[in-house]
């Protein structure tokens, strides 16, 4: 389906949406923007809503449902309800997203403040103030999940952003939840499809991040962190609290499978890291908790090094 290809510059104006879709509807100011597409300097007020039983599969964002082109200094303060997939700017990111800003506060199953999920894409200096209840997978201050499209050589960057928004718990007594983070929930790269490689580098989390019946919950991302991953000169200042495997940068850095390994002998799979990160955050769960990660598993000769915690930990200091 073909999108938006043009440039719409909105000089710092305002589009205030009210919108009320029934149950097969996915909601954002555009659907689609193609590559050649270019929006900056927008604001997006108003109201997101669906209507009827199957809104628990439908997208929503403020600026777009898909983009493959360029965003930039687009702000998202939105009222949004009955959905299951929200990002702050657009749900689903295939192009470049910098220097944009969300606001809005919200609950679903899959939430990023920028985008719900990051594919083969660029996301530069973006904030996030907007704080989120945790009632699914994938839930993070920038971006609910990164990761690449099939033999898609692009690489993923997450470069020089910045969460103040609060995650919490939204879960009723019994469920649990998984990939909650500050930056991000969930990165997952498979090498055995692709060779890009994603880099989270300059980035900070300033927000509590208390999920305390998650799995994979980490300051700057939750976990099931697999691929070549380099996580690089971040830090997190936010209080974070999970179950299982959960630390101040990382909760479960799981690099290349194994069986990968086993399977291709011989074959030299690209290596990923955690380097020169902090922590000054409290960290607390049940196991695997740690100050920089909850756990490390390194199959391929992964590299966690030049890290500090300075954070009170139920756990080890460093992994």
């Amino acid at each position: 389906q073909s999108g938006f290809g043009g440039s719409l510059h909105g000089s710092g104006h305002r589009v205030a949406l009210n919108i009320m879709a029934d149950n097969n509807r996915d909601v954002a100011l555009f659907y689609n923007i193609d590559s050649t597409g270019y929006v900056d300097s927008l604001s997006i007020v108003g109201n997101l809503f669906t209507s009827g039983s199957n809104h628990s599969q439908r997208l929503s964002a403020g600026i777009c449902i898909f983009n493959r082109g360029t965003i930039y200094q687009c702000v998202s303060k939105l009222q949004v309800g009955n959905i299951g997939f929200f990002g702050g700017i657009a749900c689903e990111n295939l192009g470049n997203i910098i220097s944009c800003t969300n606001y809005t506060n919200t609950s679903y199953s899959s939430v990023g403040g920028i985008c719900c999920r990051g594919f083969s894409c660029h996301i530069v200096d973006c904030k996030n103030y907007g704080n989120f209840k945790i009632h699914g997978e994938e839930t993070g201050g920038i971006c609910g999940r990164v990761c690449h499209v099939a033999y898609n050589n692009t690489d993923v960057n997450i470069i020089g952003c910045t969460n103040y928004g609060e995650i919490s718990s939204g879960q009723s007594y019994g469920e649990f939840s998984s990939n909650v983070g500050g930056i991000i929930g969930h990165c997952d790269i498979d090498a055995q499809t692709t060779t890009a490689k994603c880099k989270i580098k300059n980035c900070q989390n300033f927000g509590t991040v208390q999920a305390d019946s998650s799995i994979y919950v980490g300051g700057i991302v939750g976990g099931e962190i697999m691929g070549p991953v380099s996580i690089e000169n971040c830090a997190n200042y936010g209080d974070v609290t999970g179950m299982y495997n959960v630390g101040g940068i990382a909760g479960e850095y799981f690099g290349n499978d194994p069986l990968w390994v086993i399977e291709d002998e011989g074959y030299t799979y690209p290596t990923g890291r955690i380097i020169n990160c902090y922590n000054f955050g409290y960290i607390q769960g049940e196991s695997a908790v740690g100050g920089i990660a909850g756990s490390f598993a390194s199959y391929c000769g992964d590299t966690l090094a030049h890290c500090l915690n300075i954070g009170k930990v139920e756990g080890s200091a460093i992994c």
